[in-house]
């Protein structure tokens, strides 16, 4: 097969849709040295990395990523490579069909929390409503995602495959020594709760910041809430009610030893459509709390203990269960451990092409 895969987000930098695209190419590399792959770049960063991978190409675009004018090029490239099939690996699928796609669909957000997103952002989404429905075969990162899928977009449940995400290998338990002495280096106390994710509000921060601060103000627990990135407004609401660490930003080779060095990680999302945190607090083997809503179910499991995402008396508790309890927080570790090894980059891949093989054959 000759296959095309949009790799535009494999050039960005942290966000999870450019650590998918990324880790699947890596992972299709180590796994299929058979068919041809013809990546889909803006740019050369990719150059050094495919090199001595004899069945891979770059096909360099103009066009950024969820532009109007990549609706001109894709379909442009996409008729100079000719594939058997054109992998779209978020989202953006060529409203003009050329080939068979297969598109990855990782949430439904903006159809979710739609005010959350501009005009322009939603227009756009909307337009695709048209090409997802004509796509050949549709990955969703979850069940919950294929869900959303099939309710906003009444498509067939056999058109859409549920493919999980996975985490790169450095996310492991790391020695004593090693998570000490990144303690040390940043100012951190021997026991903290961690929260990894950005400020927008359907990642829930302000229960967290409830929760935790109901456990300091009652006295039970006095431990410092450790958060990547810069204070803001919503956090300054709390700024009394205990000791609030902001790490700054937190670049991807740092993240593995932070989540080793916290006692938990707590993550009351309302919405997503994987959830990769989780699973890699999980690898790291660090207790994870989450909420029982979209994905955060199928992702941990019961390796970790899942809340309602607007009880704030439930995660308290939950907070206060793991941070008290040593059994609970090493069960959870352990529990959490056998969870994380369960995906794999190689799974993903290998279920990646033959969705591909699905494609091509229709």
């Amino acid at each position: 097969m000759r296959i095309a895969i949009d790799a535009r987000p494999a050039e960005q930098d942290g966000f999870g849709i450019a650590r998918y695209t990324s880790e699947l190419i890596d992972a299709l590399a180590a796994l299929d040295k058979t068919n041809d792959y013809c990546l889909i770049v803006n740019s050369d960063k990719l150059a050094s990395r495919i090199t001595g991978w004899r069945n891979f190409s770059l096909w360099r675009i103009g066009a950024g990523w969820m532009s109007l004018r990549e609706q001109a090029e894709l379909p442009f490239v996409l008729g100079q490579i000719r594939p058997d099939v054109f992998h779209a690996t978020s989202f953006v699928v060529p409203l003009y069909k050329t080939c068979p796609t297969v598109v990855t669909i990782h949430d439904l957000i903006h159809l979710v929390f739609p005010k959350n997103y501009g005009l322009k952002q939603g227009l756009y989404f909307r337009a695709l409503k048209h090409a997802l429905l004509r796509a050949s075969l549709i990955i969703a990162d979850s069940a919950a995602t294929k869900n959303d899928l099939i309710m906003f977009y009444k498509l067939r449940s056999e058109k859409v495959k549920v493919i999980p995400l996975a985490v790169n290998k450095s996310f492991r338990p790391l020695g004593v020594a090693e998570v000490n002495e990144y303690r040390k280096g940043k100012g951190l106390p021997g026991k903290f709760v961690l929260f990894v994710g950005s400020r927008k509000k359907h990642k829930n921060l302000r229960l967290l910041l409830d929760a935790w601060a109901k456990l300091n103000q009652a006295g039970e627990i006095k431990i410092p809430l450790v958060i990547t990135g810069k204070p803001d407004e919503l956090t300054q609401e709390y700024s009394q009610s205990g000791k609030i660490i902001f790490l700054g930003a937190v670049q991807g080779q740092e993240l593995p030893k932070l989540y080793n060095a916290a006692s938990l990680f707590v993550f009351p999302s309302l919405y997503e459509g994987f959830g990769l945190p989780p699973l890699e607090a999980m690898a790291c083997g660090t207790p994870v709390i989450t909420t029982d809503v979209s994905s955060l179910p199928e992702v941990v499991g019961e390796a970790g203990l899942l809340v309602p995402p607007g009880d704030v008396t439930s995660l308290a508790r939950a907070m206060t269960k793991v941070l008290t309890d040593n059994d609970q927080a090493i069960k959870m570790r352990v529990a959490g451990l056998k969870r994380a090894a369960g995906f794999s980059w190689d799974k993903c891949a290998r279920e990646t092409l033959a969705a591909y093989q699905a494609a091509s054959a229709k």
